[in-house]
């Protein structure tokens, strides 16, 4: 479960390599697939993302376990996010470098999951 105030990773080659969320949208927590709006805390030099930034993002792994319809679970690792564009549901990076829940796909999040690895 993702709070305001909760540092994530980010995985995907934009630059940023921490981020805290600010807000949670439509939701009071957030899930698998779920947007929220993060601001980045610490980014690799001489990218295109710069430490204060505020984008939108993506849940993409959840270390709380996530439970589907058929009533099994799947838990990741670590809590995880992809940035995405202003105004867009499109990916801000090229690439995703891990495998990201199946309700990223069913929430609208297209391109993102065919970026990824693969999804579980």
């Amino acid at each position: 479960m993702i709070f305001k105030g909760s540092f994530l990773r980010v995985f995907d080659n934009s630059g940023a390599r921490v981020v805290k969320c600010i807000h949670v949208c439509k939701f009071s927590i957030g899930g698998p697939g779920i947007a929220i709006i993060v601001v980045v805390r610490s980014a690799q030099p001489n990218k295109r993302v710069k430490k204060g930034d505020i984008f939108r993002a993506c849940l993409i792994q959840l270390r709380a376990p996530a439970r589907r319809f058929s009533s099994y679970f799947t838990v990741f690792s670590q809590n995880a996010v992809v940035l995405l564009k202003k105004g867009d549901d499109i990916p801000h990076a090229t690439r995703v470098s891990r495998f990201v829940f199946e309700e990223v796909r069913s929430r609208g999040f297209y391109k993102l999951s065919t970026l990824a690895l693969g999804l579980l």
